[in-house]
């Protein structure tokens, strides 16, 4: 089973698409990834949608890949006695580390980490930006501020500091119960939420230790722009969150700053995912707006591997049309020639090691063949991964005896994956490769076949060899 696509989509189960016939409805839709968002949600939910998965995966027969996105330290006020108040601009408000209702003068602040992180000065923004509030004084357990933009606030609204750099990990307690519950699961991909600096990647790391599992940064405060370069290279991959990213950083930035994001992957041959209002209005509309649809675009031009709904999937009124719909907009930018010859014509890093240089080699031998077909033998997916990262024009199927290995690949540009522990050696797998091809409609006889291999089996050994034969040959495959 192929998509007739490239770029890759994600997609968020919740209330309205937790049922498994919406799942697999989904998935037929054009869904390679989903996404379990654990600030939502109990476990015995996600375990329901996790077997849901795993269920229509072996129906078809198709590796799926399934991402546990963690809360992270999602900062809140606490309560007010009448439940909301308006604050108006040049007012005076508080913010408490004791524990109290909040009234027109002050509310309870419970994380004490930001009242040993923050400075006069500082900006405060509340409920997803709307309000905005500047710090004039901090003590032990209080801290005044002046309201520079008024408006409604109510119970436990969110609070962004964009100045603020908090002396505390990205992993929370529930964060830890919860990446332990994804891990037993068994889980391919981990959202780390509120990515601040390269050592939130490294502490995750070292609590994660499966080595299988990729970790992909998201980031959303400008922090994390700051320290990209060292964030990437930590991280298996990177989500551009621009819902929190966007309430930190002025809007016009946003654009530029994915940009960037972007770029410095693409320079590390790390996956890139575009998140967050990008069909926003199909959350209650059948149909896109004509910018949501040009961002979409954007997004597949620009170089990312994958883009991903949220809202739209998980609580919208048209989840499986905003999956067609993502799918359309994505085959309709991947077939312009001024995208193939951008997106061709990317050359990522290229390491010294012997097996990278192989991958580099087969994928400037696809360019100068036509009908011409790539296929990795892979126990990692490490080879697959780079192969892709150099955007060839060719068809790339990564063969793998490893499910985990490869549920995770589905995230990466141009990959189709396909579970196989049987081959023997380079001339069983021509002849498996080959049949595969023709079986799966992944190609026709006659196309070339580039195989990316170790000597004998490159499941197992070192990739030092390229192989070349015609498809539904079998002369050729000796």
């Amino acid at each position: 089973m192929k998509r007739n696509r490239n770029s890759k989509i994600v997609a968020t189960l919740g209330p309205v698409s937790h049922e498994p016939k919406v799942i697999e409805s989904l998935f037929l839709a054009g869904v390679d990834i989903f996404r379990l968002n654990f600030s939502h949600a109990n476990h015995e939910e996600h375990m329901s949608r996790f077997q849901t998965i795993r269920k229509i995966e072996s129906k078809y027969n198709y590796p799926i890949g399934i991402m546990a996105d963690l809360q992270g330290p999602k900062i809140r006020v606490g309560k007010f006695k009448d439940h909301k108040i308006t604050l108006k601009e040049n007012q005076k408000f508080s913010f408490l580390l004791d524990e109290q209702l909040g009234n027109e003068h002050s509310v309870n602040l419970p994380h004490p980490e930001i009242f040993k992180s923050i400075k006069s000065g500082s900006t405060i923004l509340l409920n997803d930006g709307k309000l905005k509030l500047k710090t004039l004084n901090v003590e032990k357990s209080k801290i005044e501020t002046v309201v520079l933009v008024g408006g409604e606030l109510s119970d436990h609204k969110g609070v962004n500091l964009p100045d603020i750099h908090l002396a505390t990990s990205s992993l929370t307690k529930k964060d830890e119960i919860d990446l332990n519950f994804a891990i037993n699961l068994g889980i391919e991909i981990i959202a780390l939420s509120f990515v601040q600096s390269p050592q939130d990647v490294i502490l995750a790391r070292k609590f994660i230790k499966n080595s299988n599992i990729q970790i992909i940064s998201k980031i959303e405060k400008p922090l994390a722009v700051k320290h990209i370069e060292e964030i990437t290279n930590l991280s298996d991959g990177l989500m551009i969150a621009r819902g929190d990213l966007g309430v930190e950083l002025q809007p016009e930035k946003v654009p530029m700053t994915q940009k960037k994001i972007i770029n410095c992957a693409k320079k590390m041959g790390k996956p890139t995912i575009v998140a967050t209002q990008m069909l926003e209005s199909m959350i209650e509309s059948p149909t896109a707006t004509r910018a949501e649809v040009t961002d979409v675009s954007n997004a597949i031009f620009e170089g990312s591997d994958a883009v991903m709904l949220s809202a739209e999937s998980a609580a919208g009124k048209f989840p499986v049309e905003a999956v067609q719909m993502m799918s359309k907009i994505i085959d309709e930018t991947e077939k312009n020639t001024i995208y193939k010859k951008n997106i061709t014509n990317a050359e990522f890093q290229i390491k010294t090691k012997v097996d990278n240089s192989i991958s580099y080699a087969a994928c400037q031998t696809s360019k100068k063949i036509n009908n011409s077909i790539i296929a990795v033998l892979t126990a990692s997916g490490s080879i697959a991964k780079y192969i892709s990262h150099n955007r060839p024009s060719s068809t790339i199927i990564a063969l793998t005896p490893n499910m985990s290995v490869a549920r995770g690949l589905n995230l990466f540009w141009g990959i189709t994956t396909i579970l196989n522990d049987s081959i023997k050696d380079i001339f069983d797998a021509s002849k498996t490769l080959s049949e595969i091809i023709l079986d799966k409609k992944l190609g026709k006889k006659g196309d070339i076949l580039i195989i990316v291999s170790g000597l004998s089996s490159s499941i197992k050994e070192e990739t030092n060899n390229l192989h070349i034969i015609e498809v539904g040959n079998p002369k050729s495959y000796a």
